[in-house]
């Protein structure tokens, strides 16, 4: 999948988001019940692949990053393989900012390990859209590739 047609996923899931769920911002919700929205939004654009939240897996063993069984908040992938693996998306709520820098070393450490996806997101929900934190990474060759979306949406 191309990065544009990433792009355009998820800032039109995100649009989603918070048009239909601005409560889930304004009274402070767990982070799962978030991304969960999100990622029923961004499945409403993408149906080739699944879209897990807290997946766990690779293939049928832990999913391991930095010597460390590692959950996503998102990922698009396709289930037992690891030939189809999309997207890995890691999301704070707009309050939490402390662990921001563990989620993109998170990100980046996945990069390194053979997981084979092709893009990696960080969103910092903002209490309203326009206030979001989002990064969207990819890979050229060796080369990490770092690209602020937070204007754009």
């Amino acid at each position: 999948m191309e990065k544009e047609i990433i792009k355009k996923h998820i800032d039109s899931s995100l649009a989603l988001l918070y048009d239909n769920d601005l409560y889930l911002f304004s009274n402070r919700v767990n982070e799962r019940t978030i991304t969960g929205k999100l990622a029923y939004y961004l499945n409403l654009y993408i149906q080739d692949y699944d879209i897990d939240c807290e997946y766990n897996r690779n293939k049928d063993k832990p999913k391991y990053v930095n010597w460390d069984i590692h959950n996503p908040d998102i990922i698009m992938h396709r289930r037992w393989s690891n030939d189809y693996n999309i997207l890995w998306c890691e999301c704070k709520p707009y309050r939490n900012t402390r662990n921001e820098n563990d989620d993109i070393e998170t990100i980046k450490w996945s990069m390194i390990w053979e997981l084979n996806y092709n893009f990696w997101l960080y969103i910092n929900f903002g209490e309203i859209l326009t206030n979001c934190k989002i990064i969207l990474f990819s890979k050229n060759y060796e080369w990490i590739i770092e690209e602020d979306l937070s204007r754009s949406v």
